[in-house]
């Protein structure tokens, strides 16, 4: 399966949305409702065999060529809405323009969707559709993004139909729309390289909790 893809790259104004970190930080422990959950102790057969990436000190590590990225699509389970979560480092030498990436209402390698997060602390929103990336939010400033070098960043995502919210560090980025797959999605984690480097990008705690709908009964 190919998962080497040309980056998709847009500039736009700053906005933002801000939401409590705590109830959102909550949300991305193991808990009762989890369906998938990996330490990156071992590279589970379920994120598939592939040259640019692998597990490395506990990491799941990624490491696109220049000017390209990198995604892996995890085969444990279809989803219907969810709460994922993952700790992403970028790991030195960190490269400006380097990026790292929740896939979620994935079909394929050519259809899904990708909430990136830069290494200047700037964040957007993808849909790749038939093999090709549409921009549904340009790069712009995400607040609560810690630039120290070795920094490990959250990012989360949780859907709710064809809504999403966006989190990094627990601070909401950004609510968006989608067209989310009608027979159950995947999810799984994508980096990018700038164009004149080869970034290196690690994935750790990567949690996949169900989100139960409210029936009403309460």
């Amino acid at each position: 399966m190919i998962r080497l893809f040309r980056l998709g790259i847009a500039a736009a104004c700053f906005c933002l949305a801000m939401l409590g970190a705590q109830s959102a930080m909550a949300a991305c422990e193991v808990t009762d409702s989890t369906a998938f959950s990996d330490k990156f102790d071992v590279l589970d057969p379920t994120w598939g065999e592939y040259e640019n990436y692998k597990v490395e000190d506990g990491k799941l590590v990624i490491k696109p060529p220049a000017g390209f990225n990198t995604s892996t699509i995890n085969t444990a389970s279809l989803y219907d809405d969810v709460d994922v979560c993952v700790d992403m480092t970028a790991l030195e030498p960190v490269y400006k323009g380097t990026c790292g990436s929740i896939i979620f209402w994935a079909v394929d390698y050519d259809n899904y969707y990708s909430f990136q997060v830069s290494t200047e602390g700037e964040a957007s929103f993808w849909r790749r559709q038939r093999g090709r990336w549409l921009s549904q939010a340009a790069w712009q400033p995400a607040d609560g993004y810690n630039k120290d070098a070795g920094a490990v960043n959250q990012l989360e995502i949780t859907t709710e139909g064809n809504k999403a919210k966006l989190y990094i560090n627990g601070k909401l980025f950004k609510e968006v729309k989608g067209s989310p797959p009608k027979e159950g999605q995947q999810v799984g984690l994508l980096a990018c390289s700038p164009n004149d480097q080869s970034a290196r990008v690690g994935f750790d705690e990567f949690v996949v909790n169900e989100v139960k709908k409210d029936d009403g009964s309460n």
